[in-house]
Parts: C-alpha cells; sequence; structure tokens
C-alpha cells in the first residue's frame, strides 16, 4: 500500500464532499490532526475506521486502500471480504488484550493473596492498572487523546493506592 496515494484520495474525496478535515473527523470520532497525517501519507487509518470511511466518502474500501477507484467488481467483493476479515481479526486482537489483561490480574491476585492478605486497595489497584493499560493500548492504535487521559488518570489512581498501602504498612 501507498500511504500518499491512500492520503491523496482521501483529501481528494474529502474535498468533492465539501467536508473540512475537523468535520470528517468529527464524523469519525477522531481528531482532524489524524486526518492530516493520512493526507499527508505519514499514516494510515485504524482498520476499524475503514467502513466508516468508505461510508462517508461513498467509496468502497479497497478503493481508499487502492488509492483510486476499482473497477472490477470481482475485485471489490474478493478485496472487501479480505478486509472484513481483517477487521473482525484486528477487534478480536483488541479483545484478546483486554481477556490477558485480566487473566495476569487474577494471577497476581492470587500472588497476592499467597504472600499476604490483601485489601480491597490492593484489587483496586490492580483493577485500575489494567485499565490503564487498556486505555494506553487504544491511545496507541486511535491516537485519541482522551484515551491517554483515560490512562494517566487510572495510572495515578492506581500509583496513590499503592502508595497508601506501602504507607500503611510501614
Amino acid at each position: 500500500m501507498n500511504n500518499e496515494k491512500i492520503g491523496i484520495f482521501i483529501a481528494k474525496k474529502r474535498k468533492e464532499k465539501n467536508l473540512t478535515q475537523e468535520q470528517l473527523g468529527e464524523k469519525l470520532g477522531i481528531s482532524k490532526n489524524a486526518i492530516s497525517k493520512w493526507e499527508r501519507g505519514i499514516c494510515l487509518m485504524d482498520m476499524s475506521l475503514l467502513i466508516p470511511l468508505s461510508e462517508i466518502l461513498e467509496v468502497n474500501v479497497i478503493d481508499i486502500l487502492s488509492g483510486e477507484i476499482v473497477r472490477s467488481e470481482d475485485q471489490k467483493n474478493k478485496y472487501e471480504d479480505s478486509l472484513k476479515n481483517i477487521i473482525k481479526l484486528n477487534e478480536m486482537e483488541s479483545k484478546a488484550f483486554g481477556l490477558k489483561g485480566l487473566i495476569i490480574i487474577y494471577i497476581l491476585i492470587c500472588v497476592f493473596n499467597c504472600i499476604k492478605g490483601i485489601t480491597s486497595n490492593d484489587i483496586i489497584s490492580m483493577i485500575l492498572m489494567f485499565i490503564s493499560f487498556k486505555m494506553y493500548y487504544k491511545y496507541k492504535r486511535q491516537k485519541e487523546k482522551k484515551y491517554l487521559t483515560y490512562s494517566i488518570v487510572s495510572f495515578l489512581f492506581s500509583l496513590f493506592l499503592i502508595i497508601i498501602y506501602i504507607i500503611e504498612s510501614l
């Protein structure tokens, strides 16, 4: 895939729809800076945004990824099916990340409980830490500042509970 060609295509189609980068970003729930990065060929969008973007621009997903209008219907159908499978796998990967995090938290709770009885602060701290990593993972994928904010706040609350635990045990 050619990021620059895709970016030029997205910009052209956005302008044909008389949309600003900010308006397109609002429709997709992302920042105008993300749209700007796509259009300049710096990066590509998250796979979960391909279908909504194609609907807004009124083009096929394969047209976006090829950076031009694809004519052959057979080729379009073949690529559309493949891309839908890729998007489903991407969503499943995100859910698997969450499941792995929960398993790690469960193991940590069991270990802490065997070493020393755990308090509700310990459990809440571990859950907040998990939420922090999950939100950071979302931020890295979608580049939305709200996820970074959620990640930082969760992490700080988790650290606060850990500090309380350390002070109480002294």
